[in-house]
């Protein structure tokens, strides 16, 4: 008698052992405990949500470097389970992302994707298409760039790390 007839489990213990090998490594940036609040609610009364940690992400508008931190201003996209921004998504409105240090803007580029979780900072004053705005603002916690923008995989991009 084979030991798989002897022991009718072997099979399918030696499949979930399989199965089980397959599993993703948790992803920071995707699996953080976020609140579910949209770029347009805290638009909307930023100061009922300051200091919420958020997950948001979108393609990449502009970068500026301070002396200390990076503001990236970001056209807000909704995300998929992997927390890369939906590649035929509309714009949901802009946010600001601080991020302590330095990056790159030949990395972090116009038009790339970018996905950050963090703390609401309230709403920062701006311009964008030549009107006066106010944009929600984010703490960054950790951050990722992805490759390209429309159209891509949304594979996280090389270099793009955790803030």
């Amino acid at each position: 008698m084979s030991k798989a007839a002897a022991n009718p489990l072997l099979p399918a213990l030696m499949a979930l052992s399989l199965l089980a090998g397959c599993a993703t490594t948790p992803d920071p940036l995707r699996d953080a405990v976020v609140e579910p609040v949209t770029v347009d609610g805290v638009r909307a009364a930023p100061e009922r949500y300051a200091g919420l940690r958020v997950r948001w992400g979108g393609s990449i508008v502009a970068v500026r470097n301070l002396a200390d931190t990076t503001v990236v201003e970001v056209l807000s996209r909704p995300l998929k389970s992997s927390a890369a921004p939906k590649p035929d998504a509309f714009g949901t409105g802009r946010f600001r992302a601080r991020v302590r240090g330095f990056l790159d803007p030949s990395d972090y580029a116009v038009d790339r994707w970018f996905s950050v979780v963090g703390g609401v900072r309230g709403a920062e004053s701006g311009r964008g298409g030549g009107q006066a705005c106010r944009w929600p603002g984010v703490e960054v916690e950790r951050r990722r760039g992805w490759r390209g923008g429309a159209g891509c995989e949304g594979a996280p991009r090389a270099g793009g790390g955790e803030g």
